[in-house]
């Protein structure tokens, strides 16, 4: 399955444009990454478009398709760019522990994980681990945190809203998408939005423009002023409203509530009301409690992970994501480079590092 000429050519066009506005630069540099199917197959073809000494890409089977069709698919793109002999590019089933020795960079990519003790011990020291996320995503079990600490590997949090390419306006759409994949109205729905991370200081304004009422839990974390139509319901309150839509932006590995009607977590979810559609972008749901309910995305997302990606809003999306991340591996190698240490980090204000993850 090959690219449409008009998504090659644009997603080309993107990401020559994204390297320029960011100055991604890893020149002299070996990335480790992903292989990938479809919006994913982006992140070799950035190493080179980068100036990457080389990119060795990881693929393996999963529900997107075959580990064959990820590495066709990405090679496809990096053949679309002109000076790609200038950068080494391979690509490997399963981890190539030789490649991965020789990374400076290594990309907490899906194909990639877990990273766990025997892919650690394999880096070199002073290589860097990108999360590829915020740290408050982070999920136990991708990185084996206490193997990267002993051979001094740095893992870091990323800065998705550097204002070059802000990423977490999404958050306001993707609630969106999944509620017209319901086949609810939106502008007539009543919607419960359950997120209590930063993601509601992006998603809470959208929904307040585009939704006939939104009721909010959110732990208080919105400091904002609260949008005309939108209340928030706080820990305790019962609430027996019926909404068209419970909009699931939940953290992972949350400790406050769990979405299912028998549990005894501390906001019983089943005191917050009723609804129809479950839009589960993010938060892991006991869906057999709910059998009169619609869930979206149909097919149940594995625990700790989205409903809903970047790619289903576009190709865009993905890069300043991916961008963003390799973005702050850049500005840790160079920081490394200049001989400063874990300490000094503590001192510095980075661009596009959130914050060095590096804790057992």
């Amino acid at each position: 399955m090959t690219m449409d000429a008009w998504q090659k050519r644009r997603t080309l066009r993107k990401l020559v444009q994204i390297v320029e506005k960011t100055q991604l630069n890893l020149s002299g540099l070996n990335l480790y990454t992903e292989a990938a199917t479809g919006n994913y197959n982006i992140s070799a073809a950035l190493g080179v478009l980068a100036g990457a000494r080389a990119v060795h890409c990881v693929a393996r089977s999963n529900r997107f398709g075959s580990a064959q069709l990820a590495i066709a698919q990405t090679n496809e793109l990096v053949q679309s760019i002109q000076n790609v002999n200038q950068t080494r590019v391979t690509y490997s089933e399963g981890h190539d522990y030789t490649a991965l020795a020789e990374a400076d960079i290594v990309t907490n990519s899906n194909p990639l994980r877990p990273l766990d003790e025997v892919a650690i011990k394999a880096m070199k020291k002073g290589g860097v681990i990108s999360l590829m996320y915020e740290p408050w995503e982070y999920r136990q079990g991708d990185i084996d945190l206490k193997a990267a600490q002993a051979k001094d590997v740095w893992i870091v949090g990323v800065n998705e809203m550097h204002p070059t390419i802000p990423c977490f306006y999404s958050a306001g759409i993707l609630p969106l998408k999944g509620m017209l994949m319901a086949g609810l109205e939106v502008f007539s729905s009543d919607v419960l939005l359950v997120c209590a991370n930063r993601l509601i200081e992006y998603a809470l304004p959208v929904l307040s423009k585009t939704c006939a009422s939104v009721h909010f839990v959110d732990g208080n974390i919105f400091q904002g002023e609260v949008p005309a139509g939108c209340k928030r319901i706080q820990p305790g309150e019962v609430n027996n409203r019926h909404y068209d839509a419970l909009l699931l932006f939940d953290s992972p590995d949350t400790v406050k509530w769990n979405v299912s009607s028998t549990s005894d977590a501390l906001w019983p979810i089943q005191s917050l009301g009723h609804w129809d559609v479950c839009v589960q972008m993010m938060g892991d749901v006991v869906r057999s409690d709910f059998e009169d309910v619609k869930f979206v995305p149909e097919k149940e997302p594995p625990r700790g992970y989205m409903g809903f990606n970047p790619a289903d809003l576009g190709v865009d999306l993905v890069i300043r994501t991916v961008v963003s991340g390799l973005k702050a591996g850049q500005e840790a190698i160079a920081f490394l480079q200049n001989g400063n240490t874990k300490t000094d980090a503590e001192k510095v204000s980075f661009e596009w590092i959130k914050s060095f993850y590096n804790r057992a």
